[in-house]
């Protein structure tokens, strides 16, 4: 709209697809009038005082940062599913057959999980649609598994820009709803042009190790610069289609960020199962929310007393901003490795201590794997966090023995990431205990 709340209802519709619909449920709710030849849309004083509500509400700030969360949980925008028949368009009686016959042997009865993560991680959110008891669809009366079944996907990855706007407990199911945003713009053909009404979009095709060559669509958003990227692909359930499409868009993008300089950052992957439409999203969880004591540090701090404290809270912070597992994960095993080493300075004074507390026990033992309960800090750093440190640190360190055969691949990085997570997690919970006991368990505070 411009500033006295007017717009040409033929720009309007340039909007996004969703634009011609919001206009008629606006007017019918007396929000927007429509006037003149060429017809223009008027916001009404009613309309004013509902925008001002959904403005409040929204709480968005002008650039960066992140919009603040008011609610108590996790806010789905589900999928309008009247617009989605044209995906089961094309698809043979086989693969909903196929689905037939993995619905009937599996008997899937859903079941609610809640999760607590130890660190955030990427969370998956998943809707059905339930075809009814008298429809005669092939998944009438059936309870779909929300993970999905083997068939074809549509994949999409929505990119942000640094900095950019994001609520982390508003899950939005259909990828139509987002625009999408990143520091490339596209082509000005693909920009301006279309194709019997249809936008334009840059296509890179992919050839994977297997043989398979896939077709990404580079979507621009309104503004000309990528927005989404979008994938057809068979996959065994919908996690399978993500991981796949993730493992093989990211040489992609990280050749696009070498190659022009920018950063380029996925907010969200949307995936589409076609014959059941079933939709899945995968998205970075947030972290929970402290309460700040009126007196955090009990009046005035001298860290000078504190023996390399400013160092390890500052690796702990970047290890906690860190979007990198693997470098979050050495953010956490270099604290450990600096308080292992102001011990055995003290053991050599004749003044060092041992902690029997430190032994994975208690709530602890829900972030470990159940062969480390019970057993000692320093078993599980040798065991696990060792020989991960060793592969991030010298994955191209020179030796005699170097071959390219030695170098750590972007497959084998991307394939690690779930072993580097967990363990980011197990290392932020032995250097919470580790730091308690070395600065304010000793002191007696």
């Amino acid at each position: 709209m411009d500033h006295d709340g007017t717009v040409l209802s033929s720009v309007a519709e340039q909007f996004g697809w969703w634009a011609k619909d919001v206009a008629r449920r606006a007017d019918k709710l007396h929000w927007l009038r429509r006037k003149g030849s060429p017809e223009r849309l008027v916001v009404t004083p009613k309309g004013k005082k509902a925008l001002a509500q959904a403005l409040s509400d929204r709480r968005t700030p002008e650039s960066g940062g992140a919009i603040p969360d008011t609610l108590a949980g996790v806010r789905t925008i589900r999928p309008r599913w009247e617009t989605l028949s044209h995906l089961q368009e094309g698809l043979n009686v086989e693969e909903f057959a196929s689905v037939v016959r993995a619905v009937q042997t599996d008997n899937y009865e859903s079941e609610y999980k809640p999760h607590q993560p130890g660190f955030p991680g990427s969370m998956f959110y998943a809707t059905t649609l339930s075809y009814g008891e008298d429809s005669d669809h092939p998944f009438s009366n059936a309870e779909l598994n929300p993970a999905g079944y083997a068939g074809r996907y549509v994949v999409s990855m929505t990119l942000r820009r640094q900095g950019a706007p994001d609520n982390p407990k508003t899950i939005v199911m259909d990828d139509r709803s987002m625009e999408g945003d990143s520091h490339l713009r596209l082509p000005n053909r693909f920009v301006d042009q279309s194709d019997a009404g249809k936008k334009l979009f840059l296509s890179v095709q992919y050839a994977t190790h297997e043989g398979e060559l896939l077709d990404y669509q580079l979507l621009p958003n309104q503004w000309g610069r990528l927005g989404k990227i979008r994938i057809e692909i068979t996959a065994n359930d919908a996690e399978d289609a993500i991981g796949k499409s993730y493992r093989h868009i990211m040489p992609v993008l990280c050749d696009l960020a070498y190659r022009y300089d920018v950063p380029l950052d996925i907010l969200q992957i949307n995936a589409v199962e076609r014959a059941t439409l079933t939709h899945t999203v995968s998205k970075m969880e947030d972290f929970r929310e402290a309460i700040l004591s009126e007196d955090p540090f009990q009046g005035t701090v001298d860290y000078e007393e504190l023996p390399l404290y400013p160092v390890f809270t500052y690796l702990y912070r970047e290890g906690l901003n860190s979007s990198n597992i693997a470098y979050s994960f050495l953010c956490f095993y270099r604290i450990i490795e600096g308080i292992r080493v102001l011990r055995r300075a003290r053991g050599s004074t004749s003044s060092g201590s041992k902690y029997e507390d430190e032994v994975i026990e208690g709530n602890m033992m829900e972030h470990f794997p159940s062969e480390f309960h019970g057993k000692r800090f320093g078993y599980v750093v040798e065991k696990s966090f060792a020989p991960l440190r060793q592969k991030i640190a010298h994955a191209f360190v020179e030796s005699k023995k170097f071959s390219l055969d030695s170098l750590e691949t972007l497959t084998s990085k991307l394939e690690i990431e779930g072993e580097y997570n967990s363990n980011r997690t197990m290392a932020r919970e032995i250097v919470r205990a580790m730091m308690h006991n070395e600065y304010w368990k000793r002191t007696g505070d």
